[in-house]
This record gives C-alpha cells, structure tokens and sequence, in this order.
C-alpha cells in the first residue's frame, strides 16, 4: 500500500472526535477508595466484550474525589494502551455506563 486510505475511508486525529487521556489506578493502599462498589473501574482485564456493561473491579466515590479520577460517560471508546496484552492484541470497547 503506498500510504492511501481505502476508498470511503477518512483519517482524522482523535482529538478531532472528543478527548483523549489515560486513565489511572486509585491507591491500593487507601482503603477508603476501594471501600464501596459504587463506580465501576476499567482495567484491561475488563477488555474483552466489545460493549462494557460492568466491571471487575469497582471503586468509591471517595476515590472519585480525592484521588482525582475521571468519570467516563456511557458511549465512551475505551482502549487499553499500556498492558502486557498488547503484545497479541488491541482491547477496544465502548463504555455502556459511566466508568472510571
């Protein structure tokens, strides 16, 4: 191929389309931030439906707060991009409910 999209394609860059950022892991030593299951937290263990509808593992809204972490709205693409499972794959999904 010499560097041209398939006919109908368009390329465009992703902050054309909404916001990028990465997203992080509340402190596993802060017992308040995983003390109650009231936001569902992504990790890539969680990437393996292409429609996320809930998660493993769930944080507090304590950890929303005071751990500055991002609610992503439903609808939301999600991509894991620093894993070991990249080595063999590219987990994309679409966030059904609000995650973190």
């Amino acid at each position: 191929m010499n560097g041209e999209l398939p006919e109908g394609w368009t390329s465009f860059a992703l902050t054309h389309i909404g916001g990028v950022s990465g997203g992080k892991t509340p402190s596993k030593t802060n017992a308040a931030f995983w003390s109650s299951p009231d936001v569902p937290w992504i990790s890539p263990k969680d990437m393996k439906r292409n429609m996320l509808d809930n998660s493993e593992d769930r944080i507090s809204r304590i950890a929303l707060d005071e751990a500055s972490m991002v609610l992503y709205p439903a609808g939301s693409v999600l991509m894991v991009t620093r894993s070991g499972i990249l080595q063999h794959t590219f987990p994309v999904a679409l966030a059904s409910p609000d995650f973190s």
